[in-house]
């Protein structure tokens, strides 16, 4: 089974810019605008990159997926759930028995 065109070839972590033409550091550089002005516009909540997202988006961002790929993996809304249920159990999924 071959990977659809618009994902892109992970692997390749040094990449310069994604596959959507758009450099991964104004990616980057983005994502820390969009968190400090988190206040003023909440874009940044509504795409689902919090404490639990945050390591995918990064891995997503430095591979160069590019922004259809990030705002359809991420925003989806088992992802939402999953990440709400995450921080709510104060990131714990499980429990222990003793």
């Amino acid at each position: 089974m071959q990977a659809p065109e618009y994902m892109p070839k992970f692997g390749n972590l040094h990449r310069v810019s994604g596959v959507d033409d758009i450099h991964i550091l104004d990616w980057f550089s983005a994502l820390i605008s969009a968190h400090v002005d988190v206040a003023k516009d909440n874009y940044i909540i509504k795409l689902n990159v919090n404490t639990f997202t945050y390591n995918v988006t990064n891995l997503l961002l430095r591979s160069g997926a590019g922004k259809r790929t990030l705002c359809i993996f991420v925003s989806q809304e088992i992802m939402k759930r999953m990440a709400q249920d995450y921080i709510q159990s104060k990131g714990t999924l499980c429990y222990r028995f003793y």
